[in-house]
């Protein structure tokens, strides 16, 4: 009797993210699992909070003040300061916060921490598709508390925004078992589309996930390719107003904004010597001297830009990968950065170091602890989360996520790299870092040979991309 009870628990199946959605086991999980998801969202709430009011004293930088201007005034009717600058979503989401309430930065770094929250469940569904219920709690958890990501909940920037668009059109997009329902990826098409209009990065994905539907439902290639023809026309027809609007008041074409020829002049130009004895001057700062008017400085960055690329071929892309990867994926992100800063110190077009409201943290000893925390989580998920790409058995999501986080990293380099850049999939990274920490045991043993040499490559890889910028954050500049 003994051994028959046994042999029956040995041979009782598994409960895995491969049981069914429907069965009362993935049922039983996903109800089991909801009071941890609201617990982790109220936390990262009050992490959140607490986090603004800490940073109260610490002034705008870059082109916060920028985006304050721009929905202060299209609250109070006003003409918006030159609105083509930059893609409307984010502007246009503090504009509309701002009619509601007072337009000030407190409330506007709260409208921001809103989005941040906002995007944690649907990390959490990304994760559960991905790899089951545990994997998007634990997905959830390192998006919660990433540090990176608490700073920019209350940074004046489009991250936050984006990071919630992007979550939810990749929600949408695999809100199903096989080929998606046409009303899915109509929805997906106006989501991710809005996420073109908060961040130019955003247009690249969109021809990539039009082929991604293709590939999905390929076995009915009628239907997959009016699936992908759909999601592009919707996400078309969502920017388009826009892009007809920007262009009344330019006289050369413009799709999202007037940058991108200054982003392309700044990532290729090569310095420039005004004078013989005088310093070199920087293709961002040399931009403004190149004309008189906009258009005139826009077509001048152009032909510089694309004459230095030429200049370069046929090594131009290996060394844009050489020198912006490591710039991309470096260490010191702009959290890291300010709390290097001199508290209170002016920089960079605003008040670049944090100055905290508890005047312990604005001690160098505490915000080096500060930055090992932040570098040490960032490694912590960067590295694993490559891996666990390579490895997952869900190899339909996690090639949606690859070419996600490709269609990102290539605007940088023909462009520029910034670290904030890599915020939009980070939390792609999270997830496979998740799944890769859930089951790293069962993920190993069922990949192939080649596979796993492939993840093992690509973690030591991308460690030494990051390790290779390390120079970068032992630079402090307290006064």
């Amino acid at each position: 009797m003994a051994r028959n009870k046994k042999q029956q628990h040995r041979h009782k199946p598994r409960r895995t993210a491969e049981t069914p959605r429907g069965s009362d086991a993935a049922i039983d999980r996903r109800s089991r699992a909801i009071p941890w998801l609201l617990g982790i969202i109220l936390l990262a709430l009050l992490i959140r909070g607490l986090a603004v009011w800490t940073v109260e004293p610490t002034g705008l930088v870059g082109d916060e003040g920028e985006y304050m201007l721009r929905g202060r005034q299209l609250a109070a009717g006003q003409p918006v300061f030159d609105e083509g600058k930059r893609p409307p979503a984010f502007w246009c989401f503090l504009g509309g916060l701002f009619s509601l309430g007072e337009p000030s930065v407190t409330v506007a770094r709260a409208g921001n921490v809103a989005l941040s929250v906002l995007a944690l469940p649907f990390i959490f569904y990304l994760g559960r598709r991905f790899g089951g219920t545990r994997v998007g709690l634990w997905a959830t958890g390192i998006a919660a508390f990433y540090p990176t990501f608490i700073a920019y909940s209350h940074y004046l920037w489009t991250e936050s925004l984006y990071v919630l668009i992007v979550t939810a059109g990749l929600s949408v997009l695999v809100w199903h078992e096989g080929a998606p329902r046409m009303w899915k990826v109509i929805l997906a098409g106006a989501v991710l589309g809005g996420g073109a209009l908060t961040r130019e990065a955003g247009l690249m994905f969109l021809p990539f996930a039009a082929g991604w539907l293709v590939w999905i439902g390929r076995q009915r290639i009628g239907w997959a390719l009016a699936a992908g023809a759909t999601f592009a026309l919707t996400a078309g027809l969502v920017i388009l107003p826009w892009t007809l609007r920007v262009n009344r008041s330019s006289d050369h074409f413009v799709l999202l904004s007037y940058t991108s020829y200054l982003n392309l002049y700044i990532g290729n130009g090569r310095p420039v010597q005004l004078e013989p004895d005088g310093p070199r001057v920087r293709p961002k700062t040399h931009y403004r001297m190149l004309g008189q008017t906009r258009s005139e400085r826009e077509l001048a960055a152009r032909r510089l830009a694309l004459a230095a690329i030429a200049e370069r071929l046929p090594w131009w892309p290996v060394e844009k990968i050489r020198r912006d990867v490591p710039r991309l994926f470096t260490p010191n992100s702009f959290a890291v950065g300010r709390l290097l800063g001199t508290p209170g110190a002016a920089g960079w077009a605003g008040e670049w170091g944090y100055h905290f409201r508890p005047e312990v943290l604005n001690a160098p000893a505490v915000r080096v602890v500060m930055v090992v925390l932040a570098v040490g989580v960032y490694v912590c998920v960067v590295v694993p989360g490559v891996g666990g790409l390579v490895l997952t058995p869900h190899r339909r999501f996690a090639n949606l996520f690859a070419l996600f986080i490709g269609s990102q990293v290539l605007p940088t380099l023909i462009t520029f790299a910034c670290s904030r850049f890599r915020l939009g999939f980070m939390p792609l990274l999270m997830i496979a870092t998740a799944s890769f920490l859930a089951q790293p045991g069962l993920q190993w043993r069922s990949a192939s040979g080649l596979r796993r040499l492939v993840a093992l490559a690509v973690m030591i890889v991308m460690l030494l991309v990051v390790a290779s910028n390390y120079r970068t954050i032992l630079k402090p500049q307290w006064g």
